[in-house]
């Protein structure tokens, strides 16, 4: 009965032992990992020497117009004859393309032959309205002559008549006819004037009509030169790739003419380089082994696939128009004038401790690195510009950041 109770209290003495060991190495193990370095051998030493990053950010950029005319044909048809000149500069006027269009041409007629004989039919109406007018003037003037003739008539034979000369039946014919034609005159007189008035108001719309058709007669004959397509502009032909006997839609733009006059350079940078550009920056590009200062016109912030665009120009009084062409490569500097040289340390050399970040800066001798804080600019990449100018041209090592160091490590 005894030996049943101890059993039981030696078993329990042995795990409490056992716990008490591994909690001491643990212990230990933590102890031993938190403690700091405070020496390492020369050989697992990785110096880097502290440069300064280049201010400059150099690109290509890509001549563009800042005009550019779109090509096309309002009609289209089947290539005639094109001009042979692809990516090169056109006059303006000079003939770019010919082309046959039968369908246009046979409608084109139809409607030419429509309007010539609309224009016969008015010009005839015309002209029977002023021979009714005249007709209508001319037995006017008839009347008055015959009203004219009788009133001399009738004061004759009323003189006759007081001499006892004639008969009075005579006299009273010669009234009663005058009576007649006054009446006839009255009659035609303001037929006449109402006739006019209504015959010069159709004459004025008739010539209304006859010039708006010949107006369009006009356009209609000048759009056959439509099938002509002549250089809007003088500049650079891009785009043109025509055949002999291709077919044309209408609307259909078969290339474009580009105002070298008046250029751009369109740079793509790096997102990295968003925050450092800006406008005031100087720019110079290099033209044929000719360096030419530039303007920036315009960046644009949004990013697309870890890029963003600017726009520079050539100063108007270093105009070099007749020594690029669209699509020619530029090389692009960019210098901020602000801009002082910035000590550049590598990403992988830096290290992070309550909020800040610090190397291992080696000393003169060479036998000691120092924990030395960093002010950080910004990131570029996998380098990091830091204004701590006094640190320049001295070295760092590179260590191994998951282990603990000592504010000083000596090297051995």
């Amino acid at each position: 009965m005894d030996t049943v109770i101890e059993q039981p209290k030696y078993n329990k003495a042995k795990i409490i032992f056992a716990i008490v060991v591994i909690i001491l190495s643990i212990a230990l193990g933590l102890l031993y990992s938190n403690q700091s370095i405070s020496s390492i051998p020369i050989k697992d030493v990785n110096r880097v020497k502290i440069a300064s990053v280049n201010p400059n950010i150099t690109a290509v950029g890509t001549i563009k117009p800042k005009k550019s005319i779109k090509l096309s044909s309002d009609i289209g048809g089947r290539v005639k004859y094109y001009l042979n000149k692809k990516n090169s500069f056109v006059e303006k006027g000079e003939i770019l393309l010919e082309l046959e269009n039968y369908d246009y041409i046979l409608k084109l007629t139809e409607k030419i032959a429509q309007i010539s004989e609309q224009i016969s039919n008015l010009k005839n109406m015309r002209l029977n309205l002023r021979r009714e007018l005249k007709t209508s003037k001319l037995s006017l003037e008839d009347a008055i002559f015959q009203v004219n003739v009788l009133e001399r008539e009738l004061a004759q034979k009323q003189q006759l008549l007081r001499n006892n000369l004639t008969q009075e039946s005579e006299v009273q014919d010669v009234q009663s006819n005058l009576t007649r034609w006054q009446a006839k005159q009255q009659v035609l007189a303001s037929y006449y004037q109402s006739q006019k008035d209504h015959i010069k108001h159709q004459l004025g719309e008739i010539n209304d009509t006859v010039d708006i058709l010949n107006t369009l007669l006009l356009k209609l004959q000048e759009s056959e030169q439509q099938l002509v397509i002549r250089a809007p502009i003088s500049g650079n032909l891009s785009g043109f790739d025509i055949e002999f006997g291709q077919q044309i839609l209408p609307k259909q733009e078969f290339g474009s003419l580009d105002l070298i006059d008046d250029f751009l350079i369109e740079v793509e940078l790096s997102e990295y380089y968003l925050s450092r550009v800006h406008d005031a920056m100087q720019a110079e590009g290099s033209i044929k082994n000719r360096d030419v200062a530039l303007n920036i016109i315009k960046i644009f912030p949004l990013v697309k696939q870890g890029k963003f665009r600017m726009h520079l120009e050539v100063p108007f009084q270093q105009s070099m128009n007749t020594q690029v062409k669209v699509g020619q490569s530029i090389e692009i500097s960019l210098t901020d004038t602000a801009d002082t040289k910035l000590p550049s340390v590598p990403l992988n050399a830096t290290f992070r401790e309550n909020n800040d970040t610090f190397i291992y800066l080696l000393k003169s001798n060479q036998s000691k690195a120092v924990k030395t804080l960093l002010k950080i600019k910004e990131q570029i990449g996998d380098k990091v510009l830091v204004d701590n100018p006094n640190i320049l041209g001295k070295e760092l090592i590179i260590l191994d950041w998951n282990k603990n160091y000592k504010e000083e490590l000596y090297i051995e």
